[in-house]
């Protein structure tokens, strides 16, 4: 590689003398010419190396000068491309690796093309800048032409990665360390002004700390020729050097320091009066045990022209403890203002967009930090009315809160202002909610639709759907018979009553009174009428025959068996009056089924299914009776036919008139007083059969349950009616007294038939 030398002089025939120093020894000239300097790079390690050139006037050597050229060894130059890396408008390609301005930074990455300014990092294309005086240059200094952010800033990983410079052991960089060299100034020996925007405002007891190879990190000297002056400014933004507007000293709070540095002077790194300042620093506070506090940034949004306070401190923190405050705050747009713990921002008139409000805070201690807080700034979003959609039984109300998924941008509250339905009604409720009413027997769906407003007067409109859909019901109609089981038990003790009676009576007697007779059979007859008038169940009657002598008054003497013998050779045999009374338990069942469920409710207009039908039931019944000739007899009794159901379902939009309509679908059951005359055949010793037939004066009772809701419906009218019964039986006499029957009965009601098979017993006295 070949490093050639320019000296500008006004004598363009004048001879030098050239020095060329290696200021690192792994460098040397390989070339025999005054003016070149040629090494090999193939050989040296990737790092930063120096050469230093001196000129001397060959004719008078008091005049001379000196200039150090540094040199970055890596390992591939960077090929620009057609990105534009430094923001000013021309590609990198075009740009190129050449440093026009000598500022240590190539030329697709120097943002600034002025010599007298330096980027703290190369990627800040806008702001935050080290200033120099006019008609003076800046560069990279020997620390930071290196840096891994490639500007005038040093990180603690460059400090890490150099030897020749170390961290400060006795005080905290709080702005940033800003490694720069100053040349050609117009004149050796004069002051220079250095313009540094800081990356956290100037903490309280600030100080500014140096470093030199001889004596490490030192504390800037203040004098007459050097001096520290600050001024508020703005994060990354700050005046140009001199002027009236700067404060001497480091005012806590601010956010640009100046420094005023003497060529050649106690604050000069080189410490040679030759037009050149080296000055790698930064402001700091000495150690005293502070941890620096930590500012979080924040954000807000607002509507335009609407002002707002920020409570900036609320998200901050100090690890001490320390109470925290703010120092200042900035803004580029708009105003700003600290009150306080508070910030107060207004922005522009009519203005909408985003701002950044930057804010310094203090621990007074010595810590700082940098806050930033984004404003948005917005037009009023009028509210959002996200569609709703909800699902309701036919005949049913239904309450919405519309609401719950509608927004509003700005944060505004909202609230409905209106609504009309498509069908049916709806309604406005105090807490925003709207209350929507189908028709009668209505499905399908119906729209709402509803308008919101928020607070700035912006409305929005939404739809609210509700689907009307039929219902599923389910029916159970159910009863018939009301008697009871109880009634058995009333007729075994009359029985009991009877044989109470009858055994009191003396056995040898010849005969009885007719009166004392007569009193025991109406005793037992009322108490079975009484029976027969409160329950049911068909009746068997039997007749007994005895030998027996009527009387002329036409009463009849009935005898012991013996004294009938006696006189049998002379009276003939007659029939006594004999009277009987029944007890039967047995099944009924009825000719019901599912189609005649399915044709009575689609003639009401309903289409059923599930259907469940219980007419297999069991039934009884009780009876009294007396004969009126040998094998003839009349009986009346009660018969409770059971209970039964009906169970069915169906779809649909009018479930009222479901319920009421198909009530009646059901099987028949009934219960009721009987009336009837027997006739009995093939009289054999112990057993005779017999049929008879009469009168049924029924009634039913029924109750009907809404399955589902386990709610028993309104009753309907109660039926009755008379109509025919038949049937036909067998009797076996197990004892005297005593017989067991079984008979099958039709009953013809209301065209209903109902067949009971029973089985029951006699008894006769």
């Amino acid at each position: 590689m070949l490093v050639t030398s320019r000296v500008d002089h006004p004598d363009p025939t004048n001879e030098y003398e050239f020095v060329w120093t290696s200021l690192d020894a792994d460098l040397a000239d390989t070339d025999s010419v005054d003016d070149t300097f040629t090494f090999d790079p193939s050989g040296l390690e990737i790092g930063v190396y120096r050469i230093r050139a001196t000129v001397t006037d060959a004719d008078d050597t008091a005049f001379t000068d000196s200039d150090t050229l540094y040199i970055q060894v890596v390992d591939a130059l960077p090929s620009p491309t057609e990105l534009d890396s430094d923001g000013d408008g021309v590609p990198d390609i075009v740009d190129g690796l050449a440093d026009s301005d000598r500022d240590g930074i190539l030329d697709y990455l120097d943002p600034t093309p002025e010599c007298n300014v330096l980027p703290q990092e190369v990627a800040f294309v806008d702001g935050y800048m080290v200033e120099g005086d006019p008609g003076v240059c800046l560069r990279l200094g020997n620390f930071s032409v290196s840096s891994e952010l490639g500007g005038a800033k040093i990180i603690d990983g460059d400090i890490a990665g150099d030897d020749n410079i170390v961290p400060d052991p006795e005080a905290t960089n709080i702005g940033g360390i800003f490694d720069f060299i100053a040349y050609g100034l117009p004149e050796a020996g004069q002051t220079l002004n250095i313009v540094m925007p800081q990356l956290k405002p100037i903490p309280a007891n600030a100080v500014y700390r140096k470093f030199t190879p001889e004596n490490g990190w030192v504390t800037f000297t203040e004098n007459a020729n050097n001096r520290l002056w600050s001024v508020q400014g703005e994060p990354g933004y700050c005046p140009p050097p001199g002027g009236d507007y700067w404060t001497e000293g480091l005012t806590e709070g601010h956010w640009c320091v100046q420094l005023e540095i003497l060529d050649g002077g106690v604050d000069d790194d080189d410490g040679l009066v030759n037009g050149t300042i080296v000055d790698p620093g930064g402001v700091s506070v000495l150690f005293n045990g502070n941890t620096q506090p930590v500012a979080t940034d924040d954000a807000v949004t607002i509507i335009v022209d609407e002002s707002v306070t920020i409570d900036a401190l609320n998200n901050d923190s100090d690890p001490d403890g320390d109470d925290l405050r703010i120092t200042s705050a900035t803004t580029t747009f708009g105003t700003v203002e600290v009150i306080g713990d508070t910030i107060d921002y207004t922005p522009p008139l009519g203005f909408i967009g985003e701002v950044i409000v930057n804010y310094g805070i203090s621990d007074g201690n010595g810590g700082s930090d940098l806050g930033a807080i984004t404003v948005t700034i917005i037009g009023n979003n009028p509210p959002e009315a996200v569609d709703d959609a909800v699902s309701i039984d036919v005949d049913q109300s239904v309450t919405v809160d519309v609401l719950a998924n509608d927004f509003d941008e700005d944060g505004d509250s909202i609230r409905v202002v209106s609504a009309e339905a498509s069908i049916g009604s709806v309604s406005v409720n105090p807490d925003n909610t709207l209350t929507f009413t189908p028709p009668a027997a209505f499905t399908g769906n119906a729209v709402v639709t509803y308008v919101i407003e928020d607070t700035q007067g912006g409305m929005s409109e939404g739809r609210l759907t509700i689907t009307v859909e039929p219902v599923t019901v389910r029916i159970e109609n159910s009863g018939g018979g009301g008697g009871s089981m109880n009634a058995a038990l009333l007729i075994l003790l009359a029985f009991v009553m009877i044989l109470r009676r009858l055994s009191g009576a003396e056995k040898g007697s010849i005969s009885v009174r007719v009166k004392t007779m007569n009193r025991t059979l109406i005793g037992g007859l009322a108490s079975l009428v009484i029976i027969g008038a409160m329950f049911s169940s068909p009746i068997m009657a039997q007749q007994e025959e005895q030998d027996v002598f009527p009387d002329l008054a036409g009463k009849t003497q009935c005898l012991s068996k013996d004294d009938a013998m006696r006189l049998s050779q002379e009276h003939e045999k007659c029939v006594a009056k004999h009277f009987f009374v029944s007890a039967s338990w047995g099944t009924a069942s009825g000719d019901f089924k599912e189609s005649d469920v399915q044709q009575e409710a689609a003639n009401l207009g309903f289409d059923v299914f599930d259907i469940n039908i219980d007419d297999t039931r069991g039934a009884w019944k009780a009876v009294i009776g007396t004969n009126l000739t040998e094998n003839s007899f009349i009986q009346a009794g009660y018969t409770d036919l059971g209970d039964v159901s009906a169970a069915f379902s169906t779809t649909t939009n009018e479930p009222a008139r479901f319920f009421s309509d198909t009530s009646e679908i059901r099987p028949t059951s009934v219960d009721g007083f009987t009336l009837s005359v027997a006739y009995q055949f093939l009289r054999k010793e112990d057993w005779f059969l017999h049929a008879h037939i009469g009168l049924f004066f029924w009634q039913g009772d029924y109750n009907s349950l809404d399955v589902f809701e386990s709610e028993v419906l309104p009753k309907v009218a109660d039926d009755d009616g008379t109509d025919l019964f038949y049937g036909v039986g067998a009797n076996y006499r197990v004892q005297n007294n005593w017989a067991v029957t079984i008979e099958y009965e039709r009953y013809d009601i209301d065209d209903n038939p109902t067949d009971l098979l029973s089985l029951g017993i006699n008894y006769l006295f």
